[in-house]
């Protein structure tokens, strides 16, 4: 039986970035697709969004929903925020409980990915 992380007690909330513009071509984006294949876990959603580049993880943004320079808005968790163990899993958390972003809410509920906290 392997060992669970335990569950995220401190879940950033995320800023809205109104005013800062982040240029689309000095970050690396990431798909909800992309993010399930490096956190090791099934992709549990369909549709045209699950493709969609529209998360950055950044040393330099704090957790934030901001806008591209291209008009996209996408959403920025900070490095910082990401605790050390399972880095894809627990992004997926933040943007799950976080971000409350549907997509990556299906994939992690109910499949027993974090233990309780006691």
């Amino acid at each position: 039986m392997s060992v669970l992380p335990q569950m995220n007690l401190n879940i950033p909330c995320p800023e809205v970035l109104r005013k800062r513009i982040i240029p689309e071509d000095t970050v690396n984006l990431l798909s909800i697709r992309e993010l399930c294949t490096r956190a090791g876990i099934p992709l549990r959603v369909s549709g045209a969004d699950v493709d969609r580049p529209r998360i950055l993880v950044s040393g330099e943004f704090p957790t934030a929903k901001a806008r591209l320079s291209d008009g996209r808005w996408i959403q920025v968790i900070s490095a910082e925020d990401i605790p050390a163990d399972f880095p894809a899993l627990r992004t997926m958390e933040i943007l799950a409980y976080g971000f409350f972003d549907y997509a990556a809410r299906e994939c992690l509920c109910h499949r027993g990915f974090f233990g309780a906290t006691g």
